[in-house]
């Protein structure tokens, strides 16, 4: 009896010490569940705020992107729109000039630059955006020959930004610059007149007339300068898009 009870009471013992060890893991466990749970929870949370920002975030940056087209598109449209309005006021002026300077073809020539480097250092280009010519002399167009022009090509738009203007034969303009003097020589050309356009303190372009080889009578050159002195300065505020923005925004533009 008394090893009975000696092994009922050691396995009591045992169950309680047993007893107490689960418990305690149990305890251990639970509060590790907890905070696990807490942890897990607060990072869910976490995730889905930065996931709610980040949609807020894009939404705005795609409303400022949306926004930023549609004033580069309006202000796209708006340049167009004063490129419109200036053209046949500069095409009219021209055409004037052919009349007035007896000329065999008056134009417009405007610098833009196109292209860079490796270094990025850019190329400057330039276009004959407009020409008219004399149509009682049969006189053909050649603007479609000074198109994307590259001006490291020729010496006269150098000559030009220190000197203003030329005027004189093509004989005379081969000492400058040959090469754009053999296409003068190639277009018929026998006298030739070109001035720096500028406005607002910018070099615009370039103002020029040209007079074939059976051109019977050529202005002297004070009669040239007179006329470009005047429609220069028309021609050079036409092209200035700053100038035109602002006539434009107090409707002082005419169609």
């Amino acid at each position: 009896m008394e090893v009975n009870e000696n092994m009922s009471e050691g396995t009591r013992l045992l169950e309680g010490t047993a007893n107490a060890i689960r418990y305690f893991f149990w305890e251990v466990g639970n509060i590790k569940f907890q905070t696990a749970f807490k942890v897990v929870s607060i990072s869910i949370m976490l995730i889905i705020l930065v996931f709610v920002a980040r949609i807020a975030m894009s939404k705005s940056a795609v409303e400022r992107i949306v926004e930023s087209a549609l004033i580069t598109q309006h202000e796209e449209q708006t340049r167009l729109q004063i490129r419109d309005m200036v053209s046949p006021k500069i095409q009219k002026t021209l055409a004037k000039m052919v009349v007035t300077l007896n000329c065999d073809r008056a134009f417009v020539i405007e610098m833009h630059n196109g292209k860079k480097n490796a270094t990025e250092l850019p190329f400057k280009f330039f276009d004959m955006t407009y020409e008219e010519v004399n149509d009682d002399r049969q006189v053909k167009n050649v603007s479609q020959n000074y198109l994307e022009v590259l001006i490291t090509h020729f010496k006269l738009p150098y000559y030009l930004s220190k000197h203003d203007r030329f005027i004189g034969t093509v004989e005379e303009l081969a000492e400058i610059d040959r090469r754009f003097a053999s296409n003068l020589e190639e277009e018929n050309g026998y006298f030739f007149a070109i001035e720096i356009l500028r406005s607002g303190g910018k070099d615009v372009g370039f103002l020029g007339v040209a007079y074939n080889n059976d051109c019977e009578y050529v202005p002297t050159s004070k009669e040239i300068l007179d006329v470009f002195s005047k429609e220069g300065k028309t021609i050079g505020e036409l092209l200035d898009l700053s100038a035109q923005e602002q006539l434009l925004k107090i409707g002082n533009i005419d169609d």
